[in-house]
């Protein structure tokens, strides 16, 4: 609650009359009528008002909510409401001619000498007639000492504003003024006026008169209200609080800073006690030496459970679209204007603890459940806020036991079972447990994907069959790395997601598909490891030489080509050539040398032709082409010249696609030449390592670059992942990164410059018209720069003759 002076006894009628706002009731020991049931609205009123003895019921049983009240009735339910007493007396002390029931003289005879209710003539009373609302209103006016004997002249308009003001008429705001009041209606009208501002005349020892200002609640029948904080319940308990109170029992801290230990049933709250904690309510109760008496309580507050809040980079918590500073302790509310908020989060032991700062809130939030809690209903800005943070685990049950509850059963968890999800066995699920209160909540069964192929890992990102997830939750400990630890390129994995993250992965397996080609560069050589003889070999997939182990190493021979698949150990079995096995799915086999330089081209041709086969290339094609020990590879689309060199060996693979034109999946070459493949179209420097993609059956290194070509930084694939950050390569016609070094990039300060030329180390380059100047910023991102932006620092750029297009700073 905020640290602010309040005057207790300064409550308005809302105090009470907000329960029939927000449903919550109090909890009363008055006699239940059978003609006031639950559904009737003015049920509560009743129940307060029958049970401190200002209303009686017409019989045992019965209330007769809907009969008319006379204005000797108002006049007996005034006295009991004003008084605290039954007995008003039978005499008739006024000058009323007209009264006629002994049982209200007393009540009537009171009311008019206090000036509260006044005879409709100096004579008369009529006692037997309708009291109006209008006239109810004045009458009680009246007696909370609001009235003026300057009001009586603009009756009954200057009463009817007075009681609007104190809110006597909440809950009768349909109610005609000059309509005859039921025994239903008085009992709203009484109720609001229980909490109204009450002013007594008083005369202090100097003899100055003043109000003092009190409620009949308070004054009359004995008891406080206060704002209060549940603060314990018999599970868990606020900061400073003790959750050791047990059987139903509570700790409610008043804003005086008594702690009052009573009944939560007592307080007439709906749902259970710990849905209560933090919040604040008015509490109406009488201390004894004994014990305390609570009438009951209103909640004149509301909540908000959020399941996302942001950190700003500024440390403000933004929640439910306001933003917060999170404190210790909430300044005095009149000297500042910031949106302070008070933090809790649930421990393990029943004890919530004090977030102090934006750094103590911040690691909590990773699966959470966020309530805002509002003291005042009508405000835009939360006072506190509970955290409970959840944990992912698998549920798993065994013969009634929860492996998530200590293997406890539902019954044994004595301080709440609540599996809001329906989760069943097996279910991935964020749940909370306290072992100290034996508390289970599973709040989310979470969402798991079927099997799907994984075509692009990064440090912090997966692709899975086209979707894109964000690997682990840092704050909620599930660490990027751990989660990418088990993922590879080409596994068909399943995996449990929650907002496009990956919190686990289930059974990964090595993908089933068709398996690919490569080239065997060395023959196996017996390798002695973990306590067993292997054989290594290198071979070159994609281009890229890679060094494999096999366990059947005989048949295998350099500068051939083979069909391989790999064992979930990692072990490469090849498939030769010559085998049957070699092709799959009905594909179709070229198996040839040649014996002169051959040329393998389209010849004008929409297609290629070689080996009495026409085929043309698509993106899945890989051509694999050797010279003198080292491979060119092609991935996807071709259309230059292929060339075999005398006495080369040539494998293929073709798609046996209807009709004369097949499609090439593989080629081998083993001495030859890959044409205007061979043409580089620009050189790249290395920025950054992003991760792996699966295409086809090919898995690609992605690189973030800078391109020479264009100063643009970008993403760009290379079959090599071993390319060195900071080096600069060349690319191939199908824009993949080469593993080759490029040696074109010049590097020097300039040390003069025109307008269309720059002097670099002392030579004269002249400026294209489209030059582009540009320099690397630390986030490997390139900012546009002038030419006097260039003078005396060192650049990088590639010179097409005596000009240059692209200057990187």
């Amino acid at each position: 609650m905020r640290t602010k002076k309040k005057i207790l006894a300064k409550l308005t009628s809302s105090i009470l009359a907000c329960l029939l706002v927000f449903g919550m009731a109090f909890t009363v020991s008055a006699k239940t009528f059978e003609d006031v049931p639950n559904g009737n609205p003015a049920k509560e009123q009743i129940d307060i008002l029958s049970d401190i003895g200002v209303i009686v019921g017409t019989s045992e049983n019965e209330f007769s909510p809907e009969l008319d009240v006379s204005r000797e009735q108002m006049a007996m339910l005034l006295f009991r409401f004003m008084l605290g007493r039954s007995n008003a007396g039978s005499i008739n002390n006024t000058a009323f001619t007209d009264l006629y029931d002994s049982t209200y003289h007393g009540a009537i005879s009171w009311a008019n000498a206090a000036g509260y209710i006044i005879g409709t003539s100096s004579e008369t009373f009529d006692p037997t007639g309708g009291i109006t609302l209008q006239d109810a209103m004045t009458i009680l006016v009246r007696a909370l000492g609001h009235s003026t004997s300057a009001m009586d002249r603009g009756y009954p308009w200057t009463y009817i504003d007075a009681a609007i003001r104190l809110g006597l008429d909440r809950g009768l705001e349909k109610i005609s003024y000059t309509a005859t009041l039921t025994r239903g209606d008085t009992a709203v009208l009484l109720y609001n006026a229980l909490t109204a501002d009450y002013l007594i005349t008083r005369t202090s020892s100097s003899g100055i008169t003043y109000a003092e200002k009190t409620t009949i609640i308070e004054n009359v029948f004995g008891y406080a209200i206060e704002d209060s904080m549940i603060s314990a319940t018999n599970q868990y308990a606020m900061p400073g609080f003790d959750n050791t109170i047990k059987n139903g029992y509570i700790s409610v801290k008043t804003e005086s800073g008594k702690v009052l230990t009573v009944s939560f049933d007592s307080l007439g709250l709906e749902g259970s006690a710990n849905d209560w904690l933090g919040r604040s309510v008015k509490v109406i109760y009488k201390t004894s030496s004994k014990d305390v008496s609570v009438l009951g309580a209103s909640y004149t507050g509301k909540f908000a459970v959020l399941s996302k809040v942001n950190m700003s980079s500024d440390g403000l918590l933004n929640a439910n679209g306001v933003s917060y500073k999170v404190v210790e302790t909430l300044s005095d509310i009149l000297s500042t204007n910031a949106n302070e908020l008070l933090v809790y989060a649930y421990g393990s032991d029943g004890k919530l603890v004090q977030l102090k700062n934006a750094s103590e809130v911040a690691p909590v939030l990773g699966f959470y459940s966020f309530e805002l809690i509002f003291d005042d209903s009508n405000a835009e800005t939360a006072n506190r806020a509970i955290i409970r943070p959840y944990r992912l685990g698998k549920l798993i049950l065994n013969n009634g036991m929860i492996n998530l509850a200590e293997n406890k059963k539902a019954d044994e968890l004595t301080g709440g079972y609540e599996n809001k999800s329906n989760a069943v066995n097996g279910d991935y699920v964020l749940y909370y447990y306290n072992s100290a209160a034996k508390q289970l909540i599973i709040s989310e069964t979470l969402s798991v994907t079927g099997f799907g192929i994984v075509t692009k890992l990064s440090a912090s990102k997966a692709t899975i069959d086209g979707t894109e997830y964000t690997l682990g939750c840092e704050t909620a400990g599930i660490s990027a790395s751990s989660i990418a630890a088990q993922l590879a390129i080409g596994q068909s994995v399943s995996v449990v997601v929650k907002d496009g993250m990956i919190l686990a992965v289930i059974n990964p397996a090595i993908v089933v598909t068709e398996s690919t080609y490569l080239a065997v560069v060395t023959e196996p050589v017996p390798v002695y490891a973990e306590g067993t003889v292997r054989y290594a070999l290198t071979v070159n997939i994609n281009g890229q030489n890679k060094s494999v182990f096999t366990n059947a190493p005989y048949g295998i021979t350099a500068g051939n080509a083979y069909r391989y698949t790999v064992d979930p150990n990692g072990f490469y079995t090849l498939i030769p050539a010559y085998a049957d096995a070699f092709v799959q799915n009905g594909d179709l086999k070229l198996n040839t040398s040649v014996s002169e330089k051959t040329t393998i081209s389209t010849n004008g041709n929409p297609y290629y032709e070689f080996g009495g086969i026409q085929f043309v290339t698509s993106n899945d094609t890989v051509i694999l082409v050797g010279n003198s020990g080292s491979y060119t590879a092609h991935c996807g689309s071709f259309l230059y010249d292929i060339t075999a060199f005398q006495s080369a060996n040539v494998t293929a693979v073709f798609t046996n696609n209807a009709g004369n034109v097949k499609t090439l999946k593989f080629m081998f070459i083993s001495e030859g030449s890959l044409g205007q493949n061979e043409s580089v179209t620009s050189d790249v420097k290395i920025l950054s390592r992003n991760g792996y993609e699966l295409i086809g059956s090919t898995v690609y290194t992605e690189y973030t670059v800078f391109d020479y070509s264009t100063g643009k930084v970008s993403a760009m694939r290379s079959l090599s992942n071993e390319l060195t950050v900071g080096q600069v390569y060349k690319l191939n016609a199908s824009s993949l990164i080469t593993s080759t070094v490029s040696s074109a990039v010049v590097t020097g300060k300039v040390t003069g410059y025109t307008g269309t030329t720059l002097t670099v180390d002392g030579k004269v380059y002249a400026l294209a018209s489209d030059a582009v100047l540009v320099k690397m910023n630390e986030d490997n991102t390139v900012t546009a720069v002038t030419i006097s932006d260039l003078y005396e620092n060192t650049i990088e750029f590639i010179p097409a003759g005596n000009t240059i297009k692209v200057v990187l700073k």
